[in-house]
């Protein structure tokens, strides 16, 4: 019997070693999840306290937790330093901007949501809404959630941790990540850096530019990791370049209506444009499927009138904008841009491109365009559609692209049409669509095959030079060509579309065909 007692006390040891051994190896192999907290504000008139009711509250901090801060803790995270959101604290500021909301000042307003933010950063004193949400922790890293005036009051807090820990090479420095969305302060957009060392004495605001995006260790690690989010056309953080495209500048302002207040997407969604990354912040985009300033008379014009009148609308309004510009990078407000010839073939294509979308919406047919234009594949208009076909046009133009001409005793003659097509016909008939002329591109097309028929026929019966080692001679000399032509028209991709696929090289070589 104590035998047997002994061996089941050695089993017990062992089996007990044993899952001693995979519990050090399970924690020394997935680290745990650091909990994160957000510290999360409300929008001008919203100060998350009366007078928003807990209702309010509470869907707000789910709607915006869910699409922007939930989503911007999982792309932070790593195998190595993995997070996850466990919670959402309604940080009081008071969101004033008089005379519209409230009896301070947007700058007085600022300045004292600033306050308490660092506060509630340090883990002072924290004024919050304790009736719905989360109280602070004593510990962990914190999200800070900025909209719109709250996102001018996290610039200011981001910039004084950058002041005071980048100088201590961030020793001792509270880990905090920023979540900005409708951000004044973005660098390439923002209304405060557009106008930048401008005053407004009467409502008391200061443009006082953008917030940084640089904060460097000494090792280069960037230490404040941040997402901004903008809504395109919202006069917040997407305003002109040059504001003297008074087009432009109504859209913007018209956004404020229809964009500003309406950030209802979510990080996650398809649609959403990745920007890229400068310094320590990663840059979004929403696109506006329809300009502002149009989406004024939804109700009242048929949409496929509003929708007609969208894409030539659009190409002038994005003439005040320079979407090659990092959104990373500083950009104060220009004079008026002076229109090029490409500019104007822009326009000139986003007529009727337009029409052809009106007709299609109307016939509720997204096939029925009846003038053969191609839809516009992004939120910028025809203008990256445009510029593609012009640079088509462009190599195919270029005298490399087209062989030299052999003596005409070594060419077969059978091959002679085929040559043409290539190297003369496509370039003209390509440049005749830019223009428009569809029916003339169609005629001069007809016109150059039936003679190209009849000189081919007539150099055939004068002709009895061997076929099949010449054909194999000109198709080896030509495919090369075509190849290359094709491989050329496909380049040049603008750096906000690089998630976007562009097959415009390839739909003007299916009009062409035809």
């Amino acid at each position: 019997m104590g035998s047997v007692v002994r061996a089941l006390s050695a089993l017990a040891v062992i089996f007990g070693a044993a899952l001693s051994a995979l519990w050090a190896w399970t924690i020394g192999t997935f680290a745990p999840l650091a909990a994160v907290t957000a510290l999360m504000m409300g929008g001008t008139g919203h100060p998350l306290l009366h007078p928003d009711t807990d209702e309010f509250v509470t869907e707000y901090l789910g709607a915006m937790g869910d699409n922007y801060v939930g989503p911007a803790v999982t792309r932070w995270s790593t195998p190595e330093d993995p997070h996850t959101l466990t919670g959402r604290v309604a940080v009081y500021s008071p969101e004033h901007f008089w005379p519209a909301n409230g009896n301070q000042t947007f700058d007085d307003s600022v300045a004292d949501g600033l306050t308490n933010l660092n506060s509630c950063i340090a883990r002072t004193r924290c004024v919050h809404n304790s009736a719905v949400g989360d109280a602070p922790p004593a510990d962990g890293m914190f999200v800070v959630f900025g909209y719109s005036q709250s996102a001018r009051i996290a610039t200011l807090a981001k910039r004084d941790l950058i002041a005071h820990y980048q100088p201590l090479d961030w020793a001792g420095a509270p880990q905090v990540a920023f979540v900005l969305i409708g951000n004044p302060g973005r660098p390439n957009g923002g209304v405060l850096q557009r106008f930048r060392g401008l005053y407004n004495p009467i409502l008391g605001v200061t443009f006082d530019g953008a917030t940084p995006t640089d904060s460097t260790n000494s090792a280069g690690e960037q230490q404040l990791l941040t997402i901004d989010i903008a809504k395109q056309y919202d006069p917040a953080a997407d305003f002109p370049l040059y504001p003297l495209n008074l087009l432009a500048t109504a859209n913007a302002l018209a956004g404020f209506f229809t964009e500003h207040d309406s950030y209802l997407e979510s990080l996650d969604d398809p649609s959403v444009i990745d920007q890229g990354i400068h310094g320590d912040t990663h840059y979004y985009l929403i696109p506006t499927e329809r300009l502002p300033i149009l989406k004024l008379f939804n109700g009242i014009v048929p949409s496929p009138i509003l929708t007609a009148l969208d894409a030539p609308l659009r190409a002038i309004v994005e003439l005040g904008y320079d979407r090659t510009l990092s959104p990373g990078t500083p950009a104060r407000a220009r004079l008026l841009r002076i229109p090029s010839v490409k500019d104007a073939v822009t326009v000139a294509t986003a007529v009727p491109t337009g029409l052809d979308d009106g007709l299609a919406e109307a016939a509720d047919g997204p096939m029925f365009r009846p003038l053969r234009t191609t839809p516009a594949d992004g939120p910028f208009g025809v203008q990256r559609q445009a510029q593609s076909a012009r640079e088509d046009a462009d190599v195919a133009a270029e005298p490399q692209v087209v062989a030299e001409p052999e003596p005409p005793s070594e060419e077969p003659v059978s091959e002679k049409p085929q040559r043409r097509k290539l190297e003369k016909l496509e370039p003209r008939r390509l440049g005749k669509i830019l223009r428009g002329e569809l029916k003339a591109a169609k005629e001069e097309a007809a016109k150059e095959g039936t003679a190209a028929k009849e000189e081919a026929a007539a150099g055939k019966a004068a002709k009895e030079a061997p076929k099949e080692d010449a054909s194999a001679t000109e198709t080896a000399a030509t495919e090369p060509e075509a190849k290359d032509f094709g491989a050329r028209s496909r380049g040049n991709r603008n750096w906000a579309h690089r998630n976007r696929g562009d097959d415009q090289p390839r739909r003007a070589e299916r009009s062409l065909a035809s």
